[in-house]
């Protein structure tokens, strides 16, 4: 699992995180940030009106994007990009 927590704050970190959130789709940004803020799967996919497994895959597709995108680890992910 991928835990932002488990690094040390750097300026070059933050911004390789920051880009990586950037990078995800307005339901996945919301998937991340709710999932980091405790809630839980079951809570997320009703508000997303989708099921506890979609966010649960969607969650570890996240985590690759992360670990692949700040610490260059891992195959690379294609996360739903967010469309401008």
């Amino acid at each position: 699992m991928f835990n932002p927590d488990c690094y040390l704050p750097s300026e070059s970190f933050f911004s390789r995180y920051e880009k990586a959130l950037m990078e995800l789709s307005d339901d996945d940004l919301f998937i991340w940030l709710m999932h980091r803020a405790g809630k839980s799967q079951e809570w997320i996919a009703s508000k997303l009106s989708i099921s506890q497994s979609a966010v649960s895959l969607r969650i570890k597709k996240i985590e690759r994007h992360f670990r692949q995108r700040v610490t260059g680890k891992g195959e690379p992910v294609n996360p739903r990009i967010r469309k401008n």
